[in-house]
């Protein structure tokens, strides 16, 4: 690698000390790289002063001119610092998803915003979904992902997706249940959509009818299949781990890789119809706060964990990477993060989609100074604990934790075991 550069930190860099060491983060994407702080203040202090590598180290040994650019080729991997003279494409560009419905032909046992065909929850009209488009700039946006509910339940689905494929152009998403495509929209679907995620929560007819009903999985795999035979490549599949459907989970991902799809194993959330069917559906065991869920069996066998075997920590690109447009116009920080307290206002109140969120107009909002504090690496709950880059990898979890009463209990428990990464 050529060193006749200046390097910067990466957008999501985040730092944490302990004694003599250093973890350097990016929390966007839950990449992390330990090293010590004689290290660490070397490289900080090049980037602080922008001079390029090889001169600020020219008068080093040639060891460790070689152990720094190690260093500094690890970091770069792992989008914790970068080249200083341009910025990466994801660090520009945020994507944005739209849930243009709450409603949904599916009743599904699980379902965390109650979605159904009659739902009453208020929803923007076609022109006002228009006008929300029209606040969206390619030069801002890295892509869009049309959800619901079920986004193809609305009458102006299509006009909707066309309107922003004309209109801002970038890369699009749909998030379906698959079950409304047919013969007749399969092919308008592949000239709009450039990849679908489609949730299965089964991997047959038996337990997918457990969750999203009767015949319904033969609906997903007939609008799959549609899809592949005019050339669907990117594409993923998904699975809720329920107590109903957790023995067939490696059957469900067998049967994503025969269809060339990317399997995605979701967890389960007491809201919606899931807090109605809670006891039907919730596993019994409490992985989601179990600190050892990080380390494999490697790293729990070492004595010291090495800078490149780091696990993964926190990765939560909320308001900083993406956001969600919901039904009714609220924006929140992302689609799992759709609560009350963390809504950023109403599309319909903003002008501007990129100066509220690139000029520092969301920072002023309720919503995001509560996101500020649930989130491990602002929240003044969690200043001083040395876990806290490592205690989760969703701030969703964070919410979760804080609403139960043995809440502090599992956080000394994570911090005890976490402190791992430390040696």
């Amino acid at each position: 690698m050529e060193w006749n550069k200046t390097i910067r930190y990466c957008k999501g860099f985040y730092k944490i000390e302990r004694e003599n060491r250093v973890i350097a983060a990016n929390i966007l994407f839950g990449n992390n790289v330990k090293l010590s702080k004689e290290c660490f203040e070397l490289i900080d202090d090049c980037i602080e002063k922008k001079v390029k590598v090889d001169e600020y180290f020219a008068e080093y040994s040639f060891e460790d001119r070689e152990y720094i650019y190690k260093l500094i080729e690890l970091l770069m991997a792992r989008q914790i610092i970068a080249d200083g003279n341009s910025l990466e494409e994801w660090e520009k560009k945020k994507t944005v998803s739209l849930k243009i419905t709450n409603r949904c032909n599916l009743r599904c046992v699980h379902c965390s915003v109650d979605c159904r065909p009659d739902s009453d929850k208020e929803e923007l009209s076609t022109s006002e979904w228009k006008q929300v488009i029209d606040k969206l700039d390619n030069k801002y946006i890295a892509g869009i992902v049309f959800t619901g509910g079920e986004a193809m339940f609305r009458n102006d689905f299509f006009e909707l997706a066309e309107y922003a494929k004309e209109k801002v152009d970038v890369r699009m998403t749909l998030m379906t249940n698959g079950t409304l495509i047919t013969e007749n929209n399969a092919d308008k679907l592949m000239e709009l959509f450039d990849d679908f995620s489609f949730s299965i929560d089964g991997a047959d007819e038996e337990s997918c009818g457990k969750v999203r009903g009767k015949g319904v999985f033969d609906k997903i795999m007939r609008g799959i299949n549609l899809l592949r035979q005019r050339g669907m490549v990117d594409y993923s599949v998904s699975f809720t781990e329920l107590k109903i459907n957790s023995d067939k989970k490696e059957k469900f991902i067998e049967l994503a890789k025969n269809i060339g799809a990317e399997p995605m194993i979701r967890r389960f959330e007491t809201y919606g119809r899931g807090a109605d069917n809670k006891e039907l559906l919730e596993i019994p065991d409490d992985s989601r706060f179990s600190p050892y869920k990080i380390f494999n069996e490697e790293l729990l066998e070492m004595k010291s964990i090495p800078p490149h075997l780091m696990p993964s920590c926190i990765n939560c690109d909320a308001i900083q990477n993406k956001y969600a447009i919901c039904e009714n116009g609220n924006i929140y920080p992302c689609l799992v993060l759709e609560l009350d307290e963390l809504c950023l206002g109403n599309v319909k109140d903003i002008e501007s989609l990129n100066d509220f969120f690139e000029n520092g107009k969301v920072y002023e909002t309720e919503g995001y100074k509560y996101f500020k504090e649930l989130h491990p690496c602002t929240s003044s709950q969690c200043n001083a604990c040395p876990a806290k880059l490592h205690c989760t990898q969703c701030v969703r979890d964070v919410y979760l934790l804080r609403q139960r009463a043995d809440k502090k209990e599992i956080c000394d428990n994570y911090a005890k075991v976490i402190k791992k990464v430390w040696d």
